[in-house]
């Protein structure tokens, strides 16, 4: 007997996409982790040493009119008259601190001209203390922030030999910019792999942090050890930073504090300095801070949770109350539209993809859970709503026990809602998480009427219609999975429909 024609039309197209489907779903499954990887290497990437605070130059307004192409300014940087040189370097300041975009290429144009070299002569040359010395370095400072200036500033010319040789006669009124030109180009010189470099450097910024008068030069000092500790090789990183992280953070001053989040945070980058974090006590005071800062310090401090809870082992976060905390900032409506929120998701979902033991502690840590997840997925913001998905989606394919603590009425109903979003990678994680709801089966441990099992509340929450919708989505992994989902558990009466090994014995793997 030939099979219909709709039949033969739904197996070619299985044999025609199925092969691909795997590798897709396996992409598909890595959304989550491939997300945070790129959030914290745009937090390791894009902090900028600030100069706010920083010693004005003077009035610039009488240079503003002149370029960095004028003839007048070039033949100042290679002449011998003190009297040209300042007027040509007053150019460049007044030029970076107004048109800062503008003035950059206008400086890397010029560099065929060898103005970097001349600013460099003129810098050696410059007495210690004095103002030229000041307005270059200035230059420097400000030219450093463009990342091609600051690779030739660092291998083009002995820039960093000079800043490291001089470290300690520099005045209060330019190491603030050397600071500035050092956390910029540390990466692209020697210092991250050359012990004695790093920890003179290292030893010095925790010196100026420690005894500097001036706010704005101890925060730039801090940050300054936050970009070495990125940037270093890990065998010389020292153990101590540990603790001088710790004392940043329960600093009086905000830039403190944050450049000892961020330190924290890149220490997890290895297993021995992240091992270290966790074997001292200098990061429990972030657990009391996490309920009151606010901003970017909200954003350092929330990273460094995150951090603990994937690197800490079980017994580690039973013994501490992360997680309690995290709960309280999830159920409090204190905190209903704060990002706070969101970000306390965030953590938890950290142990929604660990192991066992660490996906068992996130229920275990609120008996409230399944309740607080389930009205969050249904009335939450739309961030919220999916940072919860994401948790609910990794527990129920992670760890099927955990269906009947986590499944209810109304959480099926905020799964069923999430597919009509416009957004097909959340479109994508419900649908995964529906179907490892129904492939459990069973029935929920709240059945409000005794009898209903989880393809009932399913098919009452819409999920079938939307199923049958979603299956001529545009996006074809969503159109898959749907077809899927249809034909293995919702209409299993066509069974001319021959599903491929790759499809059937496909199973979701942890993310990881």
């Amino acid at each position: 007997m030939e099979a219909p024609e709709s039949s033969n039309q739904y197996q070619d197209m299985y044999k025609n996409i199925g092969r691909t489907l795997a590798t897709q779903r396996k992409r598909r499954e890595e959304v989550c982790v491939t997300l945070r990887k790129q959030k914290r290497e745009q937090f390791f990437s894009t902090k900028r040493a600030a100069l706010e605070g920083a010693p004005s130059v003077g009035d610039v307004e009488d240079y503003i009119s002149y370029t960095l192409y004028d003839d007048q300014v070039t033949e100042g940087l290679f002449s011998a008259d003190e009297e040209k040189q300042e007027f040509s370097l007053m150019v460049y300041v007044a030029r970076l601190e107004k048109e800062p975009e503008q003035a950059r290429t206008e400086f890397w144009d010029m560099m065929s001209f060898g103005n970097l070299s001349a600013l460099f002569d003129i810098l050696k040359k410059s007495e210690m203390a004095s103002n030229t010395q000041f307005l270059v370095l200035r230059i420097f400072a400000l030219i450093a922030e463009d990342d091609d200036i600051s690779l030739a500033l660092a291998t083009g010319i002995d820039l960093t030999k000079y800043l490291l040789w001089k470290f300690r006669n520099f005045d209060m009124k330019s190491i603030g910019d050397v600071l500035i030109i050092l956390s910029l180009i540390l990466k692209n010189t020697s210092v991250p792999t050359s012990s004695e470099q790093a920890l003179f450097l290292i030893e010095r910024c925790k010196r100026i942090c420690q005894e500097s008068p001036m706010p704005y030069i101890r925060g730039l000092a801090a940050h300054t050890i936050y970009k070495i500790t990125e940037a270093i090789e890990d065998d010389i990183l020292p153990v101590s930073i540990v603790s001088f992280a710790g004392d940043l953070i329960v600093s009086d001053e905000l830039p403190l504090r944050i450049s000892g989040y961020a330190i924290f945070n890149t220490l997890f980058s290895t297993y021995r300095m992240g091992n270290a974090v966790i074997s001292s006590d200098r990061w429990h005071p972030v657990l009391d801070r996490c309920l009151t800062i606010s901003g970017e310090e909200e954003e350092e401090a929330f990273q460094l949770l995150e951090n603990l809870a994937s690197f800490m082992l079980p017994y580690e976060i039973s013994a501490s109350p992360l997680c309690q905390q995290m709960w309280y900032i999830i159920d409090n409506d204190k905190y209903e539209g704060n990002e706070k929120r969101v970000k306390a998701l965030s953590v938890l979902t950290e142990l929604s993809i660990g192991s066992v033991d660490k996906m068992q502690l996130l229920m275990e840590t609120n008996e409230n859970a399944r309740k607080v997840l389930a009205l969050l997925l249904c009335r939450g913001k739309f961030d919220v709503r999916q940072q919860v998905l994401i948790i609910l989606r990794n527990m129920l394919i992670n760890l099927p026990s955990s269906i009947p603590l986590l499944v209810e009425k109304q959480t099926i109903t905020g799964l069923s809602d999430l597919l009509t979003v416009m957004h097909p990678d959340t479109v994508i994680l419900a649908l995964e998480a529906i179907k490892a709801i129904l492939e459990h089966g069973g029935t929920p441990m709240t059945s409000e009427g005794g009898e209903s099992s989880f393809s009932f509340l399913a098919e009452e929450a819409n999920v079938n219609s939307r199923l049958d919708f979603l299956v001529s989505s545009p996006n074809e992994n969503v159109a898959l999975l749907a077809m899927e989902l249809l034909h293995e558990y919702i209409d299993q009466s066509d069974d001319d429909i021959v599903l491929p090994d790759d499809l059937i014995d496909l199973t979701l793997h942890p993310l990881s």
